[in-house]
């Protein structure tokens, strides 16, 4: 016998989540890096039509933070989705790209 959860800590959207007593307890915001000589590099914010026809390179193709944006970004025009496995190839690619 398992005592029901009282209290769950998660990071991510849930199915079912009208189904729970459930508050926010932080918003969280998406930085986009571009090289300084990128048509986008003089924006102070973008939006998901701002991408249209962009390569986007994100993180592992598992993350949940992915998913999401992926649902928000199919109806758009990306040329592209770049997945790598780490933070570490990532920043190495980052460096092949725009050095």
């Amino acid at each position: 016998f398992s005592p029901p959860i009282e209290v769950g800590v998660i990071s991510h959207l849930i199915y079912n989540i009208d189904q729970l007593d459930s508050h926010v307890l932080i918003h969280d915001q998406l930085v986009f890096c571009v090289s300084p000589e990128h048509p986008l590099a003089d924006h102070t914010s973008i939006t998901a039509a701002d991408l249209d026809h962009q390569d986007v390179i994100l993180f592992n193709k598992d993350s949940v933070q992915n998913a999401i944006l992926r649902t928000r970004f199919d109806s758009g025009n990306i040329k592209s989705f770049l997945y790598r496995n780490d933070q570490i190839q990532l920043t190495l690619l980052y460096r092949k790209l725009f050095s």
